[in-house]
């Protein structure tokens, strides 16, 4: 499989619309998997997120520019509608 953040293109000034995007090779087939929930809040502007292995699962680090926050979640089964578990919340990181 390979796995992709994906937006929709119509709107930048929006987090609303960012899912995983993932391939599977051996079926040839496009998945649509939403991100965690709270990066969608209002309360959280989320200066970037990014996909990192981390002991062989798919992860999301988001970085919440306002609280030096950090939110790490790995995904658990592709597809469904509240895949990801939430593994850490780090904060405050005022150094980075």
């Amino acid at each position: 499989m390979c796995h992709w953040l994906g937006e929709d293109g119509y709107d930048n000034d929006k987090d609303d619309d960012i899912d995983l995007l993932s391939f599977d090779l051996s079926k040839e087939a496009f998945m649509i998997t939403p991100i965690p929930s709270e990066c969608h809040s209002h309360n959280f502007q989320f200066a970037w997120k990014d996909l990192v292995a981390l002991n062989g699962f798919i992860a999301l680090i988001s970085y919440c520019e306002k609280n030096d926050i950090f939110h790490l979640s790995i995904l658990g089964e592709i597809g469904v509608k509240e895949p990801w578990t939430k593994l850490y919340i780090v904060c405050p990181l005022p150094c980075i």
